[in-house]
């Protein structure tokens, strides 16, 4: 239905009329467009629409399965009913008003009017329910980045977060208060190995000697420490290398990766100190 209105200039303009209730009754954009496609295709003062899904989708400016979708939604709210016929195009009829707006619908919280023969055991008759926002992020395992989490909260952010044995030497405290302040970063001195004087990651001692002359740290006791760990180290790896060997050829010791590291570490800190 339309009418035709004058503007200031005497041009005509035709202006479309609907039924308000469609409006109110809480269609989406697709079912509203195809709906009133319908509507406006409907001849023969029979509310009749055969055209074709094809055109009608394509004057609609949407996909065939997109208008397909908007039809049987319409067709379920009971706005308009589908009579197929054996060889030709369906034919869409217009229901009547009272069918489909006897009153104002009961709008569900997608915005879209209640289906008829829905189970609504689980609702609230006359209420929309709420629906909690999903999150799209991947429910994917998120074990590694736990893992990662952990070892961030457990880097050492400042030297008195280790706190040694009461029967660790002198040396051995300060020599871990002094490679903490150099590396604040590294998580590794939290769970450093403090006990009878023995310490492990011995490499890391020479990464942090580099760092000792710059700030005039003592090597006094440090020097001792590392010289003791060296000879302790070196008779495991012997007595491993023996032990290993009963039942086989002869063959000559090799140094052992933390053996390097202390001797290495010697190396450096004696030529400190010739240097100091």
């Amino acid at each position: 239905m339309s009418r035709s209105i004058k503007s200031a200039d005497d041009r005509t303009f035709p202006i479309a009329l609907y039924d308000l209730d469609v409006d109110d009754y809480g269609l989406s954009v697709y079912e509203f467009r195809a709906y009133m496609r319908i509507v406006r295709r409907a001849s023969g003062g029979r509310s009749l629409c055969t055209e074709s899904l094809e055109n009608m989708a394509q004057a609609c400016q949407m996909s065939r399965p997109t208008m397909v979708r908007a039809i049987r939604t319409l067709i379920q709210c009971g706005m308009i009913r589908r009579e197929a016929k054996a060889g030709e195009t369906s034919t869409y009829v217009l229901c009547d008003k009272s069918e489909w707006a006897p009153g104002k619908p009961e709008i569900h919280p997608l915005g879209k009017p209640e289906i008829r023969e829905v189970d609504h055991t689980f609702t609230t008759p006359g209420k929309p329910q709420n629906h909690h926002l999903v999150n799209q992020r991947s429910t994917k395992n998120t074990n590694k980045n736990t893992q990662k989490n952990t070892r961030e909260e457990s880097v050492v952010e400042s030297p008195t977060a280790i706190i040694a044995k009461p029967h660790t030497p002198q040396g051995e405290q300060d020599a871990v208060s002094i490679a903490v302040a150099i590396f604040p970063t590294l998580g590794i001195w939290q769970q450093e190995i403090i006990s009878n004087g023995d310490i492990n990651h011995l490499a890391l001692w020479r990464k942090a000697c580099e760092d000792w002359r710059e700030n005039r740290y003592s090597l006094r006791n440090i020097t001792g420490l590392i010289d003791s760990y060296y000879r302790r180290e070196k008779q495991h790896n012997r007595d491993k290398e023996y032990y290993n060997g009963q039942n086989q050829q002869h063959r000559p010791i090799r140094e052992s990766h933390n053996e390097r590291a202390a001797r290495e570490s010697l190396e450096l800190i004696r030529q400190l100190r010739q240097e100091g």
